[in-house]
């Protein structure tokens, strides 16, 4: 049997509200007392420069120029904002260049994930924090879409976590662990609400009910949320 692979569209509204909740709580931990912080895996930069201001300074760093470069352009009059090519293997800063390390779905993607820890916390101050996102790998939603549905963001050495070995892996190069598990549903319903034309509608406005029943699953059945969110201290 040949399985046609479906386009992975959703429902933009829901993801944005979602992202929001998720980005809340790295903001909350993140706080307001740093000046340094780096993106790594940062893409085009679109998270991580609605942190920007004129007295601090962020790089984006990621391994694809083409990001690099659709980034410049869609934040040039952004201040304090820099991009870099590079590998997260081999970070090119000095030690404890950075207060803090953000990184939005980008983790997974390194092949090797231990090497890359130590440049993380190389990189950091004495206290400076992880702050990252990452995708689940057994959820129920999430595997098959990963298998079945077209996107462009996955690629052959990346492979998502298990919460508590996502937690454990980070725990041998930081002194201090948080995580937070999200999104047991929230990856099959902005997919469900984008087919569902106008019945979407009538189901919109129940979203923000959806999240909070979401965050009460993900909480019970935390080894099969579909995200984990870590904040992690030098």
């Amino acid at each position: 049997m040949v399985i046609t692979r479906v386009e992975w569209k959703t429902e933009k509204g829901f993801d944005k509200l979602v992202n929001e909740h998720w980005g809340a709580w790295i903001k909350e931990r993140m706080g307001s007392d740093w000046k340094r912080m780096l993106d790594l895996g940062g893409g085009t930069g679109a998270i991580s420069a609605k942190f920007a201001s004129t007295d601090r300074l962020i790089v984006c760093m990621d391994l694809s120029e083409k990001n690099i470069q659709r980034g410049r352009e869609m934040h040039r009059v952004v201040p304090n904002f820099y991009y870099v090519v590079g590998d997260a293997h081999n970070l090119p800063f000095k030690d404890g260049a950075f207060d803090v390390v953000h990184s939005w779905a980008a983790l997974h993607h390194f092949p090797d994930k231990n090497r890359a820890m130590g440049e993380v916390k190389r990189t950091l101050r004495d206290g400076g924090k992880l702050l990252a996102i990452e995708p689940g790998l057994v959820n129920p939603f999430t595997a098959p879409a990963r298998k079945f549905f077209s996107t462009t963001r996955h690629d052959a050495f990346e492979k998502p976590f298990v919460p508590s070995d996502l937690v454990k892996m980070i725990s041998m190069f930081f002194r201090k662990v948080e995580s937070k598990s999200f999104g047991f549903l929230t990856y099959i319903i902005p997919f469900a609400l984008a087919r569902l034309g106008k019945i979407s509608k009538i189901v919109k406005p129940l979203s923000p009910h959806l999240v909070k029943l979401d965050d009460g699953l993900s909480k019970i059945f935390n080894e099969f949320a579909g995200t984990v969110a870590i904040c992690a201290e030098k």
